[in-house]
């Protein structure tokens, strides 16, 4: 199979390649200073994967975030989608997924409460509360929309 000049696909694998060097890098630089029995509870874990949900929302799908999307979007019957050839197309998929940017997130929430604890833990408990109001406001919907039925 030849791939087109202008392919989204070889920035796939730049994306790929980049974030396993960038966490290969900083793990072993601080890896061995990390006591992950203290970093790894069940209460840290869930306001880290809550924060990295709602971030990832906020930057994929969110109003205030769309001036981050719009160089790598382009207009088709009256709708916006992301770019699909080259760069634009691979960052504009990657920007308007939430599961995609999601693991940007995560990495960039995990190392930002490694070097930051305080800022990163405050940062994580905001993005955590954002992210209740998001979960309980969407079983609000669920059941007003089931009641209207």
């Amino acid at each position: 199979m030849r791939m087109k000049k202008d392919s989204k696909y070889p920035w796939y694998i730049l994306d790929i390649v980049l974030f396993l060097a960038i966490n290969i890098l900083l793990w072993r630089k601080i890896g061995s200073s990390i006591d992950t029995t203290d970093l790894l509870t069940p209460l840290k874990l869930f306001v880290f994967g809550l924060a990295t949900y709602r971030l990832a929302d906020i930057i994929a799908t969110e109003g205030v975030t769309e001036v981050l999307r719009a160089p790598f979007m382009e207009r088709r019957d009256s709708t916006w989608t992301y770019a699909t050839e080259g760069f634009r197309g691979f960052f504009g998929s990657l920007i308007s997924c939430p599961a995609c940017v999601g693991v940007w997130v995560a990495a960039l929430l995990f190392y930002l409460y490694l070097f930051f604890p305080t800022a990163g833990s405050i940062f994580m408990i905001l993005l955590c509360l954002s992210g209740f109001e998001r979960f309980f406001s969407k079983i609000y919907n669920f059941f007003e929309n089931m009641e209207k039925k």
